[in-house]
């Protein structure tokens, strides 16, 4: 119950936060990108849903899913920071644990209902293309509701160590700008290193940016009972650094 009343004043407290403008306007903003990359064909031929599938999952995957998860960890952190307001939550009659585990679910939480709403906009806007782009055959066929259902799940999955990993992060430095450096670094270390190294799932960067391989048939990736080894990496990352940052900072506070 506690930790539920924790959750809810966090929900209360990041009402027109910059955390809910990122994940709303950022939402808005790639949908209406990727609508428009597959209107002028700038991303290639786009003929059913799964091509359409492809414009927005693999153009989040490049740059947009691991950069949205480092900064929103930052925003959910930094006003904490900035008022220095973890003083004021420890003098509430409140275990660290609930203040804990309530952040990290509030994040978890607005990165499930943005992606939910990126997914509804990317519908929408396939559905509407349809009217007008002669190519695209999206009111002749039901979008391919398994494949979208897998591609919701992995992405949920690849951003676990991520998240467990820069909300740690973010807790750990008072400045923005090092976390943000640190997850900019990990990613541009991810894109340099893929296609060249074959233990690349073991980075936590790289879950975001390689489980859109289910969309390229041409890739293979290294699987194990049928999902994606950094999919399982992402998973154990997601559990060690949650633990280990609580651990952290019940010592800090």
């Amino acid at each position: 119950m506690m930790l539920l009343r924790c959750l809810l004043a966090e929900i209360q407290k990041s009402r027109r936060s910059m955390a809910v403008w990122l994940a709303s306007l950022g939402t808005l903003a790639n949908v209406l990108i990727f609508a428009a990359l597959a209107v002028f064909n700038e991303a290639g031929p786009v003929a059913n849903w799964i091509d359409y599938y492809a414009v927005h999952y693999e153009g989040i995957a490049f740059m947009m899913l691991p950069l949205f998860v480092i900064i929103l960890c930052s925003l959910v952190t930094y006003p904490e920071h900035r008022t220095d307001n973890w003083v004021l939550l420890r003098t509430l009659p409140v275990g660290i644990g609930p203040i804990y585990f309530s952040k990290y679910l509030f994040m978890l939480g607005l990165f499930f209902l943005a992606h939910l709403a990126f997914v509804a906009g990317m519908l929408l806007s396939g559905t509407a293309l349809g009217w007008f782009h002669p190519d695209f055959s999206g009111l002749r066929q039901m979008p391919d509701w398994p494949l979208l259902g897998q591609l919701i799940g992995q992405t949920l999955l690849g951003i676990l160590g991520l998240l467990s990993l820069h909300y740690w992060l973010s807790l750990l430095f008072r400045p923005f700008i090092i976390s943000l450096t640190i997850g900019i670094l990990g990613f541009v270390a991810t894109l340099l290193l893929q296609n060249d190294w074959p233990y690349l799932w073991l980075l936590p960067y790289a879950p975001p940016v390689e489980y859109v391989a289910l969309l390229d048939p041409s890739r293979v990736l290294p699987l194990w009972h049928g999902l994606y080894l950094g999919l399982w990496a992402s998973m154990a990352y997601g559990i060690i650094f949650l633990l280990l940052g609580y651990l952290w900072f019940v010592h800090k506070q």
